[in-house]
């Protein structure tokens, strides 16, 4: 702050010690940590699939930690090294991973490892908000929206979506009509998107009503089996079929059975 410099980062304090200084202090039983010793004052250029050519200088990036002072590796050093011994092609991620990536090209290249191809990801964010998404609006992990009655096919569906358009007014996919359609040139070019819980809404309510009111009833019974939320399984298996009957058209997800019935 004082220095009035955008960021705190490592000050080099050991960044140029002499090879005798390092012998000795190892010697010495010294703690220590290996860094990344970045580049000075280069700019480190790498194609993204969606956003295409992206540089940034090194004076910019820190001498971060690779190998802690326990010996084990940072995130940073990890994920290249698994990667590479995956053999992955593609790394996907969300776009504030972007400050990483010249890090990351700096150790691919210090490996002498072909780069993978990198596609950052528009995150998530509410609607109406610039903040990534929050539990203060609802579920925010796939197994809380699974827990509240949302068909695994409807929220792909939705998910698909989100941050891709297909240029057409298509709505709903099936996951093959989605790997046939879909391409990296049409992902959005842009930080956010709007995760819009109506229309995922919307869109189970969609799935709900393709159902014959038989495999709903099936659907129904695993789904308060599965997360022990007992309330049509305690009803004769008729009285729930014909209850189906009336509120399928309106029924939005399996926790709305109940409330539905005191409609």
């Amino acid at each position: 702050q004082e220095q009035k410099l955008p960021t705190t980062k490592y000050d080099g304090h050991c960044r140029n010690l002499k090879k005798e200084e390092i012998e000795k202090k190892l010697h010495e039983g010294v703690s220590y940590v290996i860094r990344q010793k970045v580049p000075e004052n280069i700019f480190i250029t790498f194609h993204d699939e969606v956003l295409g050519d992206i540089s940034v200088n090194s004076n910019d990036i820190e001498d971060g930690v690779l190998l802690k002072s326990d010996g084990f590796p940072t995130y940073h050093l990890a994920v290249v090294v698994d990667d590479h011994l995956m053999e992955i092609t593609h790394v996907m991620r969300g776009c504030d991973w972007i400050p990483s990536t010249p890090k990351h090209v700096l150790l691919y290249r210090a490996f002498g490892w072909d780069l993978p191809k990198y596609i950052h990801l528009p995150n998530l964010k509410e609607v109406g908000s610039n903040k990534k998404l929050s539990k203060r609006f609802g579920s925010t992990e796939a197994l809380e929206f699974l827990q509240e009655g949302y068909l695994p096919e409807a929220m792909l569906n939705f998910l698909m979506l989100i941050g891709w358009n297909s240029g057409t007014e298509k709505e709903i996919y099936s996951l093959e009509e989605f790997i046939k359609e879909f391409s990296v040139e049409k992902l959005h070019k842009t930080d956010l998107v709007a995760f819009d819980r109506e229309k995922l809404l919307w869109t189970n309510a969609y799935y709900i009503r393709q159902l014959s009111v038989n495999t709903l009833y099936e659907k129904l019974i695993a789904w308060e089996k599965k997360f022990n939320k007992p309330y049509a399984s305690n009803f004769d298996k008729g009285k729930v079929l014909k209850v189906l009957e009336l509120i399928k058209e309106r029924l939005r997800k399996f926790s709305e059975f109940e409330l539905q019935l005191l409609v």
